[in-house]
């Protein structure tokens, strides 16, 4: 038996409405119900569940390792199970009572719960706080002048080359947040990126362009921060920009050395 998935549904959070800082807030909210409810092995809660690659498995779904189905239990069963009594319940589907048939919606509707929502409501406040407390300001390595200087070697190989549909927005997106950074007003980035967008294959609509531009630039904090990726499950901008990069030793590259230089201990990946 691996472990339980303690399932809450968002209802009696509020309105929660979707947003870049909610994964922050929800991974708050993980340690605040943990803090609150005080297991009695709270170092076995895993924590990790919410990072980019993890898969959450569905209910009624066979695990491939142990051959055990993941099952609902009722509170009951939960507290007055063996763990091999819980094992023999997981041997075989189980009927879904609380949740559709693809185990991720509530049958009921749930109401607001008033402590839930307050803490929501700070954690919330703390994600928007904190999302940019850890990253380095790139004005401290990065400064305005020709594109190379706001731009890395493999950056600017994308700029010229452009890049499959797939990962355009997320490359402009990259590109833009070097752009600002460097101090380049958002109507010379723009300009900038609609060049790059029109090399893209097929080429990115100047609309759509614009709107990444925009985002970059309304960003808060220092914006968004990109690297070049350890080439273990990066995302596909970042596999392309380490495609893209000519050396062999990063520590090479002038724009990851000023990083490192100014004490930043490298550049985000």
């Amino acid at each position: 038996m691996k472990g339980f998935h303690l399932t809450i549904p968002t209802g009696i959070f509020g309105n929660v409405e979707p947003g870049a800082d909610l994964p922050r807030t929800f991974r708050g909210l993980r340690r605040k119900i943990v803090e609150r409810t005080r297991p009695g092995h709270a170092e076995a809660v895993d924590f990790a569940i919410c990072d980019r690659l993890r898969l959450l498995q569905l209910p009624n779904t066979r695990h491939s390792k142990s051959g055990l189905y993941k099952v609902p239990l009722t509170l009951e069963e939960l507290l007055a199970h063996e763990p091999d009594e819980i094992r023999h319940l997981a041997r075989k589907p189980r009927r879904l009572w609380l949740t559709d048939g693809a185990g991720l919606l509530p049958r009921y509707q749930t109401e607001p719960v008033p402590d839930a929502v307050e803490m929501f409501a700070r954690c919330a406040d703390l994600a928007a706080e904190n999302a940019h407390a850890d990253l380095p300001d790139p004005g401290r390595f990065l400064h305005r002048g020709d594109l190379s200087a706001a731009l890395c070697d493999a950056e600017l190989e994308l700029h010229r080359e452009g890049v499959p549909q797939r990962s355009r927005s997320s490359v402009a997106l990259r590109l833009a947040s070097r752009l600002r950074s460097a101090g380049y007003a958002e109507e010379e980035a723009s300009g900038m990126l609609a060049s790059f967008a029109a090399r893209c294959s097929p080429p990115m609509d100047a609309q759509e362009a614009r709107y990444v531009v925009e985002a970059a630039y309304r960003a808060g904090g220092n914006g968004y921060q990109f690297g070049c990726g350890n080439g273990n499950g990066d995302p596909p901008h970042t596999a392309l920009v380490r495609g893209c990069c000519p050396y062999a030793d990063r520590r090479e590259c002038m724009t990851y050395s000023a990083a490192v230089n100014d004490g930043l201990n490298g550049i985000r990946r």
